[in-house]
């Protein structure tokens, strides 16, 4: 995972470089400057970094539990699952299947009075997922907004066939990428924090000649 390097030099004024786009590194950050309205930290995570959000590792593990239990017509970890997808706040991204609901659907045509349903609760506000398939050579765009001041965390999971390669960018700012890999581990972290509000696209990429799934998470 290649990460942006801090721009800028000691002799120039924070808030000049602010003003000219600079990013600097969490430990300047920590270390030397005192706002972090000043700089934004930008810090991509593997796999195996404890850092990854644990709410989106539960995400992981149970739309993978859910997906298993649709596929073997589980009634019973189905509803289990739809449920505690709801309970923890998950929901999909606008536009993009919610996984819970569905689950729940198709439990519902094939229960039976020993698998009645679990009572809907609502939900909360909590990380945002979206489950997807790439074709070969295809590729996705996501857009969201994240805002200045606030950590934003990103999760890509591939879900089968081989690592995609995923970019973060602010629009309009293609070339100007905040996180980028190539293939690199089948779950792979993104973590960045605004200097100023705006829309950012997340482009995932199957350089494969198969097909392959995903699971984005975003908080």
């Amino acid at each position: 995972m290649a990460v942006k390097k801090p721009v800028g030099l000691s002799i120039v004024p924070i808030a000049l470089c602010a003003l000219m786009g600079c990013q600097a590194s969490a430990e300047e950050i920590d270390g030397k400057t005192t706002s972090a309205e000043n700089a934004a930290i930008v810090e991509t995570l593997p796999v195996t970094n404890p850092s990854v959000p644990e709410t989106h590792k539960r995400v992981i593990d149970l739309v993978v539990a859910g997906e298993n239990a649709r596929a073997t017509n589980d009634v019973k970890t189905l509803l289990q699952t739809a449920q505690t997808l709801r309970d923890m706040g998950a929901h999909p991204i606008a536009g993009t299947e919610d996984l819970a609901k569905n689950w729940t659907v198709m439990a519902e045509t094939m229960q039976t009075d020993d698998t009645a349903p679990i009572p809907f609760r609502g939900r909360i506000n909590g990380p945002a997922y979206r489950k997807q398939n790439l074709i070969p050579a295809g590729s996705d765009t996501i857009e969201d907004i994240y805002y200045a001041a606030e950590l934003a965390e990103l999760t890509l999971e591939t879900l089968s066939g081989t690592p995609l390669s995923w970019s973060v960018y602010e629009a309009g700012s293609e070339q100007d990428k905040i996180c980028h890999s190539v293939e690199e581990t089948n779950t792979q972290s993104c973590r960045f924090t605004p200097l100023w509000t705006a829309k950012y696209k997340i482009r995932i990429l199957n350089d494969s000649s198969q097909a392959a799934s995903y699971l984005f998470i975003t908080n």
